[in-house]
């Protein structure tokens, strides 16, 4: 995996769908990564529903690509198909792919569910594809069945073909690259003499089947869901849970990334959650856009990555900046209201709080509360405020302190107009003034004990200078590598290790 983000883009975009047999939510998270790679395709016909998850590499082009003509192929199919038939579609379109020349690649899972109408209601039949280690599994009866098995390279079978083409299997990966056996593009692995499916990397997909009914529900995620300590069970059960608070699948599957997130993934995330319902009068908003924190508006990277999660939506930059502080306005006035706070949310009176709050509380006084019950929090905290202490709610403070890199925010009286230009000038000044020291020059100086001077840089920095001394052999020094790097204003650059 490529360098990563010094904070991740938690802005989502989300979508809904729905008609008399479906009802689907996805959201999709830049998350660590330097731009979003993932694609997706829902469609619905008469006889049937199209759902699907890409996961690019190198660059969006190939799962883009897949994204628009595999609908297509396999509308013009016409469902139900055999397997061979989604087999020779899928391996049909890798080649056409390939055909453009391009360098990009992409993993792709999806499902055809085949509407059954019956006198108790419809079934639907279920035909999975997966190349490649994103996923789709089965919710039922708040249990997981998994329908996909991820193609690695290390698998004995994919193993075998490497070895049998020429290749060799590294670290887990297609000569020492490639994290996936399986894939759509990636042309420098299908060289060989033999056919499509005698390469070092092919696009054939395994198929499974399953029989749904109205009570269960399927996931398609790329493996950024996964890849930290989030399992299949897991992300069923996270599911499960979530659809006890709302029936709103949009909102359910940010609140997947956000989990993935917080369980350690470092890449694009994208879940997409399909119910075998109507979802007529549950498909709305049909878009939305959620801007995360503007968190290292520094870093050129950072900046770039976050400002690309609105473009679906035609939203720039000041757009995005304007809907988060707007959000942070009304979440912050809601919460001090809930809480009983003071305009400055401080607390006024702990007795009616709730325990996770007056923990939190206690937390910022550096004060134990494992062992207590709520009458003792309350009496700790009640003592702590008799002291002339102030005590901020956790969530209050965060809020607070985000809302305070606006400086003193849009003159109230702003037309739209002028006030969007707030924002845009506002944007300009967090990239020059604001994020993490030292994230946008990529490098510091630091004088040592000796006189001599010190250039200090960021891990991702200090990766790619490293990635680019191995291409060059050693043979340009390093500051003249970060020179350039910052000429570029870029420590990063494409991902050169696959998914």
């Amino acid at each position: 995996m490529g360098a990563q983000l010094p904070k991740p883009v938690v802005s989502k975009h989300i979508q809904r769908w729905g008609n008399g047999y479906f009802n689907v939510g996805c959201a999709s998270m830049n998350g660590f990564r330097e731009r979003m790679e993932d694609a997706h395709a829902v469609e619905f016909h008469p006889t049937y529903g199209l759902f699907a998850v890409f996961d690019g590499h190198l660059d969006p082009h190939c799962s883009a690509y897949m994204g628009k003509h595999f609908p297509a192929a396999v509308a013009k199919a016409k469902p139900p198909l055999t397997d061979e038939a989604l087999q020779e579609l899928s391996v049909q379109l890798d080649c056409d792919y390939l055909a453009l020349n391009k360098e990009s690649g992409s993993t792709g899972t999806y499902f055809i569910a085949c509407i059954q109408d019956g006198p108790d209601g419809p079934t639907f039949d279920v035909q999975v594809g997966n190349v490649g280690d994103s996923r789709v599994i089965c919710g039922r009866e708040g249990k997981a069945i998994p329908m996909t098995d991820d193609h690695k390279p290390g698998n004995d079978g994919e193993r075998a073909r490497i070895m049998a083409c020429g290749g060799e299997v590294v670290n887990g990966r297609v000569d020492g690259n490639l994290a996936v056996s399986r894939a759509y593009g990636d042309a420098q692995y299908k060289g060989g003499d033999g056919g499509p499916c005698e390469q070092k990397v092919i696009a054939l997909p395994d198929v499974t089947h399953i029989k749904c009914g109205t009570k269960d529900f399927m996931v398609l995620s790329c493996d950024g869901v996964f890849e930290g300590n989030f399992n299949n069970d897991e992300v069923i059960e996270f599911i499960t849970q979530e659809m006890e608070k709302t029936d709103d699948l949009g909102v359910i599957a940010a609140a997947v990334c956000d989990e993935a997130l917080e369980r350690g993934s470092k890449d694009n995330i994208t879940c997409m959650v399909v119910q075998f319902i109507s979802g007529v009068e549950k498909a709305h908003p049909a878009e939305e856009f959620r801007p995360g924190p503007f968190a290292a508006p520094q870093h050129q990277g950072f900046r770039t990555a976050y400002t690309a999660m609105g473009s679906p939506l035609d939203l720039n930059l000041a757009h995005q900046l304007q809907m988060r502080y707007d959000h942070l306005q009304q979440t912050l006035k809601t919460r001090i209201s809930a809480l009983g706070l003071t305009e400055d949310g401080q607390v006024q009176d702990c007795t009616n709080l709730p325990e996770d709050v007056l923990r939190g509380l206690l937390r910022t006084q550096k004060e134990p509360s494992e062992d207590m019950d709520k009458e003792a929090l309350v009496n700790r905290c009640t003592e702590i405020m008799k002291q002339d202490r102030p005590l901020v709610p956790v969530d209050v403070k965060e809020l607070q302190d985000e809302l305070a890199t606006y400086g003193e925010g849009p003159a109230p009286d702003l037309d739209s107009e002028a006030r969007l230009a707030w924002f845009e000038t506002q944007a300009e000044k967090m990239s020059w003034d604001g994020g993490e020291a030292g994230s946008g020059a990529m490098a510091t100086t630091e004088e040592g004990a000796d006189g001599s001077t010190k250039i200090v840089v960021d891990a991702s920095t200090f990766a790619r200078l490293q990635q680019l001394q191995q291409h060059t052999g050693g043979q340009i020094p390093l500051p003249l590598l970060l020179g350039l790097l910052q000429a570029s204003g870029n420590a990063g650059g494409a991902d050169p290790d696959g998914p």
